[in-house]
């Protein structure tokens, strides 16, 4: 089995870094990968409400809008520096199995 899987696409993020041009500027970089930031900052907040008016029986998943699109995309070529790199693959590798 392989050691990682390749990913590609575009990687939506929320929250407060996605306000943080610098870090998603880096997470683009760092990924290689397309960033869109949605149009509104937090989407579980989002996704909690939609939950509720379908528990509660006031909507459907059908009846509810879609996602915001996205506010902003972040596409970078420019690569990152080896160290940069390297510092970012070790931290992804110390959070793997956190519990």
């Amino acid at each position: 089995m392989a050691d990682h899987v390749l990913l590609t696409g575009a990687v939506s993020i929320d929250g407060g870094l996605s306000n943080n041009t610098y870090f998603c500027d880096f997470l683009a970089r760092a990924l290689g990968r397309q960033i869109e930031v949605p149009g509104t900052a937090d989407l579980t907040g989002l996704g909690i409400a939609q939950l509720a008016l379908i528990g509660a029986g006031l909507a459907t998943l059908s009846f509810l809008p879609s996602a915001p699109p996205p506010r902003r995309r972040v596409e970078t070529n420019l690569p990152l520096k080896r160290e940069h790199h390297e510092r970012f693959r070790n931290a992804v590798e110390r959070c793997r199995n956190w519990r």
